[in-house]
């Protein structure tokens, strides 16, 4: 959370409520929307009073599949904590949407977490972090709804790269 930026930028820190009230973001983490979803805020879940829009950084748990705060891309300061039974039903969990930006994998074996990692389809997966690589030299990309296209390192020149190849006889050099 920034300081705000003076109003000739026209810009301020967060979302501008009107609109996201009017879109419904942020709805189901208002007391209303936990109790419609049968979340419960075990830390955070309220707003913070100043310019902009801003959320306490929140852990819910009492969430599952299906609630739009674990269905949906919401950009927030949220951890919804959902429970697995085995780690099969937790990858399968993991795989099951539309998005695949980033993951983590927490584990006191890395090993395990490693091969865990590479079967979670997302452009990025942490171990015993999250966003753990998000570098300049380092390609930065989504899977699946989360995104086209790759940017930083030279995997991100590419898309703004047309490549042409010359061909003709041997040039003489002088």
């Amino acid at each position: 959370m920034g300081a705000r930026l003076p109003d000739r930028a026209g810009l301020t820190p967060g979302a501008a409520r009107p609109r996201c009230r009017a879109a419904g973001h942020f709805g189901g983490l208002t007391p209303r929307g936990r109790v419609e979803q049968r979340a419960r805020a075990v830390a955070g879940g309220a707003p913070i009073e100043r310019d902009g829009y801003f959320l306490q950084p929140t852990t819910l748990d009492q969430v599952s599949d299906g609630v739009r705060v674990v269905d949906e891309k919401q950009f927030g300061p949220v951890l919804p904590l959902i429970s697995f039974r085995d780690e099969e039903g937790a990858i399968a969990r993991a795989n099951n949407t539309e998005y695949g930006l980033s993951a983590s994998v927490w584990s006191a074996d890395v090993e395990h977490a490693m091969t865990v990692a590479a079967r979670i389809d997302a452009g990025q997966v942490s171990i015993n972090g999250h966003a753990e690589a998000v570098f300049p030299h380092l390609p930065f990309a989504g899977h699946q709804q989360s995104g086209v296209g790759v940017e930083n390192g030279p995997w991100g020149s590419y898309g703004f790269t047309e490549t042409q190849v010359v061909a003709g006889p041997p040039r003489q050099h002088n």
